[in-house]
């Protein structure tokens, strides 16, 4: 059984994947990170207040982490 720390890195990249539905294929395979990329470029041209961007932080380095324990584990984080 996952520990807490693992089970809130899970809930907020699955999170992300809700969040940013239209603004990639976020599957959780390393391939999806290309799409992390293009989304980090577009929110570039946005002013984010320092609330925003701790939120969009928090959210795409959990759900980096989540693939990369994915990748490392097999275990894929996503709900069926």
């Amino acid at each position: 059984m996952p520990n807490t720390l693992e089970q809130d890195i899970i809930s907020t990249a699955e999170s992300f994947t809700k969040n940013f539905e239209d603004k990639g294929n976020f599957n959780f395979s390393i391939e999806s990170l290309h799409d992390v990329d293009d989304l980090l470029d577009e929110l570039c041209d946005f002013e984010l207040d320092e609330d925003h961007l701790d939120s969009v932080s928090s959210m795409v380095g959990c759900y980096v982490e989540a693939v990369k324990k994915g990748k490392e584990t097999g275990y894929c984080a996503t709900i069926v």
